[in-house]
């Protein structure tokens, strides 16, 4: 009797010249199948030396890409970029704002604005937000905002410390801690009133138009009143 072709949907295990394929699409069993894999010995070596040489490319690039970031540097990336995009009025004969982008030393001393460059913190770096157009006035002044990818090399160049040349040692710059918390224990109210002046008049109640910022301030956490001057 001759063997009549046989026509099965996924899912199913068939039997394959002694080798189970698994496969979700109709198929002919008296056929070869040429769209899966087989689990046998020959194959499971195969994918096993794939997933080898694909593990190995994956940690190969992103070792690639650490490096390359970690070589990002004034001389090499930034200075051509300040350069074309900003020495036109920041250069060493023409200051304007006090300021040169294209000396690093020139320009880690800053401006008129103060200083250009916080090392490690693109956010607190001034020349990188005028850049970024995180504050005015924007620059280039009367021009298109700078390309993603040179604002992200003098991100990256800022955050690894701003390192001059790819052989510069860095630094970073330790962050002071302000400790806001109250040394008071909670309920530990001092007995009796809390200090005020000697001499206070609270009448007549005086509004007046502030003129200037507050410059000081003093008050007690169990008093009604605050001092305010300014």
């Amino acid at each position: 009797m001759r063997n009549k072709s046989i026509r099965q949907t996924a899912p199913f295990n068939v039997k394959l010249s002694g080798k189970v394929c698994r496969f979700r699409k109709q198929v002919n069993t008296n056929k070869p199948c040429r769209l899966c894999r087989f689990d046998s010995p020959e194959t499971n070596m195969s994918f096993n030396r794939f997933a080898l040489l694909a593990a190995f490319l994956l940690v190969a690039s992103s070792v690639h890409a650490q490096d390359k970031k970690k070589k990002i540097n004034f001389e090499d990336h930034v200075k051509p970029i300040f350069r074309a995009k900003c020495a036109s009025c920041h250069n060493t004969n023409k200051k304007t704002a006090d300021l040169d982008v294209t000396n690093y030393t020139a320009l880690m001393q800053g401006g008129g604005s103060g200083a250009a460059i916080e090392p490690g913190s693109p956010d607190d770096s001034y020349l990188f937000m005028v850049i970024n157009h995180d504050t005015e006035p924007y620059m280039p002044p009367e021009s298109d905002k700078l390309p993603d990818e040179m604002i992200q090399t003098v991100k990256t160049w800022i955050e690894l410390g701003a390192p001059e040349t790819s052989t510069s040692k860095v630094t970073l710059p330790k962050k002071e801690k302000v400790n806001l918390s109250v040394d008071v224990a909670a309920g530990a109210r001092p007995e009796g009133p809390p200090p005020l002046p000697d001499v206070l008049s609270l009448e007549p109640v005086v509004h007046t138009e502030a003129t200037t910022a507050v410059s000081a301030i003093a008050t007690s956490p169990w008093a009604k009143l605050i001092a305010v001057a300014g």
